[in-house]
């Protein structure tokens, strides 16, 4: 195993931590519960990084600069769906693409079991929609351009 294969693992691992501590809250609608979303996305924004490093046609010079979320749902006891726009780089401009994510924990421990991430629009092609910092998610497409999934 690389080095940054370590990384991304360390990366993994901290994002169940920050998923657990989303899931366990009794009051999703709390100052807390916004903290906990934030870091959620960001601990995500750090994984997406990591997972697409190594990705054909990704540089050095792209990068996931944010993800602003829309929805936060629960859909089980171990596992979360977030709705979000996804903030883009390369170099010095930026973009956004909806992004759809759902993670599954392991029932017992603080573990990604398994993930799926979707974002962009087939249609569209990426980096077509500016980023502005008030302008709402675009919308779910019919079909993504870009999913990966923990299968991969």
């Amino acid at each position: 195993m690389g080095e940054s294969d370590d990384a991304l693992d360390d990366l993994r691992a901290e994002l169940a931590v920050g998923v657990r501590a989303y899931l366990g809250m009794t009051e999703r609608d709390s100052a807390v519960g916004e903290e906990r979303v934030q870091r959620v996305c960001a601990q995500l924004e750090w994984f997406l990084n990591g997972l697409l490093r190594d990705h054909p046609g990704w540089t050095r010079h792209r990068y996931v600069d944010g993800l602003l979320p829309d929805t936060v749902t629960v859909t089980s006891p171990v596992a979360l769906e977030i709705r979000a726009m996804m903030i883009w780089g390369k170099g010095r401009s930026q973009w956004i693409e909806p992004f759809l994510g759902t993670l599954r924990l392991a029932a017992t421990a603080d573990k990604i079991e398994s993930y799926e991430f979707s974002f962009g629009d087939a249609a569209q092609g990426l980096g077509r929609t500016q980023f502005r910092p008030h302008r709402r998610r675009p919308a779910d497409p019919a079909r993504w351009l870009f999913t990966l999934t923990s299968d991969d």
